[in-house]
C-alpha cells in the first residue's frame, strides 16, 4: 500500500522544521524535520511505509526497524487529519525484518 499527500496540502520547510497547510480546511501543522522530510517524499511520489523507512535510514542515522515504527505512528496521525491518503485496513501488514544480533 502506498501513501500520498491528501488534497490541497502545501508544505514549507525552514531549516530543521516545517509547516504543512491544508488550504481546503484552513488547518496548519508544525512538523519536525523528519515529518517534513517524509511529507516532501510523498509530495514527489506515492510511497509505502517500507520505502519511506528506506529513505529515512539513508538520510538519518537510524535503524530501519525504528524508522518503520515511527513511520507507522506518523501515518496513523496524518491519516486522522486527512494529510495523507491510504487504506491500511485492507493491506497486508508491511514488516521490516528484525536485525539479528
Amino acid at each position: 500500500m502506498k501513501y500520498k499527500l491528501g488534497g490541497n496540502i502545501v508544505i514549507s520547510v525552514l531549516e530543521d522544521e516545517g509547516i504543512a497547510f491544508d488550504a481546503a480546511r484552513y488547518l496548519g501543522f508544525h512538523l519536525n524535520d523528519t515529518a517534513a522530510f517524509i511529507l516532501n517524499c510523498l509530495k514527489k511520489e506515492p510511497l509505502s511505509k517500507k520505502q519511506l523507512a528506506e529513505k529515512i535510514t539513508a538520510a538519518y542515522q537510524v535503524e530501519e526497524e525504528e524508522a518503520f515504527c515511527d513511520i507507522e505512528e506518523l501515518m496513523k496521525n496524518l491519516k486522522a487529519y486527512g494529510m495523507v491518503e491510504g487504506e491500511e485496513e485492507n493491506e497486508k501488514k508491511e514488516k521490516i525484518p528484525k536485525t539479528q544480533s
